[in-house]
């Protein structure tokens, strides 16, 4: 009978523990306000990502180094994906 409350205890406490982590991230707001309008954060990172992407792609190709990347199918979309997730964690990761 004391092991039952005791492991019940320690599982309860353990629980806890693992779901602090989680409420942190209500901290802190994922939108922010442009011109009135409140956007979310990943949309910022998206469209920011994007246009680095197309930058990139722009000094690729002045650079003739476009042909050395294969497939581009591939290549540009996983540019993006890194440089989304690279915004999401610099600006709004964990603090």
């Amino acid at each position: 009978m004391i092991h039952s409350a005791h492991s019940r205890r320690s599982l309860s406490l353990s629980s806890f523990i693992m779901f602090v982590p989680a409420l942190t991230g209500c901290a802190q707001n994922p939108s922010f306000s442009i011109l009135g309008s409140y956007f979310p954060s990943w949309a910022f990172c998206i469209v920011v990502a994007s246009f680095l992407t197309l930058l990139l792609r722009w000094i690729l190709r002045r650079l003739d180094w476009e042909h050395q990347l294969a497939p581009l199918v591939v290549v540009y979309p996983s540019l993006a994906l890194l440089l989304c997730l690279s915004l999401w964690l610099v600006l709004f990761g964990v603090r």
